[in-house]
């Protein structure tokens, strides 16, 4: 497994980070501009806190997540453009976020029955035909979780590179940042009410 010892911070809020209406016009969505963070996602969907956050765009994934709240209620994750390793950005990773098909969500997962979702085939855990850029959530402390995928331009992209499963974390911990390079693919939960969340991470460049 990657050593993920660094990928535990403490817990931190960022500057700038007000919600907005997601641009789809969706209820209860959150929508932000790229290289920022979007949150909280639960299932009260009331005031500031929606049930359903997106990074909205293409070439955009998620680079790192915290929670706060009993049983990780409140999920926040970074929205980040991809970038290659000389800091020039990818384009064309993804299809046109706004495109037919252009992205789509997993079918719900909580501790009860399939803890996890993942960008790719059902069935084939280890093929990712996406990148996770946004989140749902339901039901009490946030307990069922959906992940929203923006499709990639090559549905290959990620066969043969690195892909591991970070460490758990929970509103004890805080936050997780995943190593530089990687990107969201899936994610998985236990514990009561999907209280302890993995993030399936693979490396882009």
């Amino acid at each position: 497994m990657i050593k993920l010892a660094s990928v535990f911070f403490a817990m931190m809020f960022l500057n700038g980070c007000a919600a907005a209406v997601g641009d789809e016009g969706e209820p209860g969505a959150i929508s932000e501009a790229v290289d920022q963070e979007i949150g909280p996602i639960s299932e009260e969907n009331s005031g500031a806190v929606r049930n359903y956050g997106s990074c909205s765009g293409s070439d955009l994934g998620i680079t790192y997540s915290r929670c706060t709240g009993s049983y990780c209620d409140n999920n926040f994750f970074y929205c980040s453009r991809l970038r290659n390793t000389d800091g020039t950005f990818m384009d064309g990773v993804t299809v046109d976020w706004n495109g037919m098909d252009g992205h789509y969500d997993t079918a719900p997962f909580s501790e009860e029955g399939a803890a996890e979702g993942h960008c790719g085939p059902p069935g084939n855990e280890n093929k990712f035909d996406g990148i996770v850029t946004g989140l749902r959530a339901s039901g009490k402390y946030s307990d069922n979780l959906q992940l929203e995928c923006t499709r990639l331009a090559n549905p290959n992209f990620f066969d043969g590179k690195q892909c591991d499963w970070t460490l758990p974390f929970s509103e004890e911990q805080g936050m997780i940042r995943f190593p530089a390079g990687y990107i969201a693919v899936g994610a998985r939960c236990s514990g009561r009410y999907c209280d302890n969340i993995s993030w399936h991470i693979c490396k882009y460049n």
